[in-house]
């Protein structure tokens, strides 16, 4: 007796890309657990960081190493904010949205190092939000952290070329009622370009 044999091929399931999520992540001040903090720490983050889990509300779970990764930090150009790219599972993704992700950092104070990141309803640091890496918030957010910009000249040249007063980026950077999704960023971009306030971080 004879048998047939079949080789059954092993189906490959598409990787499933992260979803990439910026904004501040903690930042400059005077803590009752963690000290005062100051933008030499914030540095010191960067230079001892490597990437780190992200938990809920700070406990344990069983979502514990599924939620995603903070991928990378850095300060922001007023040294005063620490900066973080969050890799964010889909399936966290897909259950809360498009909201901003409130969170709050684990701190390893006798290091002076992070060493995990947690979704929280109430973070202590009030800016600390990340946002899709897309979207008009986190360009905003991007557009700040990763650029020494003059504001000041950036508002006046846009008013020279008629740039709408509510539309400027300083009147959403000052508090006034408007915010990133108000602002055409590729424009302000493409008009920061043309001139000296615009200076590429290093």
């Amino acid at each position: 007796m004879s048998f047939v044999t079949t080789k059954v091929k092993k189906k490959v399931q598409p990787k499933v890309q992260p979803n990439i999520r910026r904004g501040v992540i903690f930042e400059c001040g005077d803590y009752k657990d963690k000290g005062m903090i100051t933008p030499d720490d914030l540095k010191a983050a960067v230079a001892a960081f490597v990437p780190c889990r992200v938990n809920i509300e700070h406990f344990h779970s069983p979502f514990d190493g599924a939620l995603g990764e903070l991928k990378k930090i850095w300060v922001g150009s007023d040294e005063t904010q620490l900066w973080g790219e969050y890799a964010e599972s889909s399936w966290v993704a897909d259950a809360l949205g498009t909201a901003a992700r409130r969170v709050s950092i684990e701190w390893d104070a006798a290091r002076k190092r992070i060493t995990g990141l947690a979704l929280v309803c109430f973070p202590r640091v009030t800016a600390a939000a990340l946002f899709a890496a897309f979207s008009a918030a986190s360009r905003e957010s991007q557009f700040r952290a990763e650029n020494e910009i003059d504001w000041n000249a950036v508002d006046e040249a846009l008013a020279q070329s008629g740039f709408p007063p509510a539309k400027r980026p300083v009147a959403a950077f000052s508090g006034a009622p408007v915010g990133p999704d108000d602002i055409d960023w590729q424009q302000v971009e493409a008009a920061c370009a043309s001139f000296t306030a615009w200076k590429p971080a290093r």
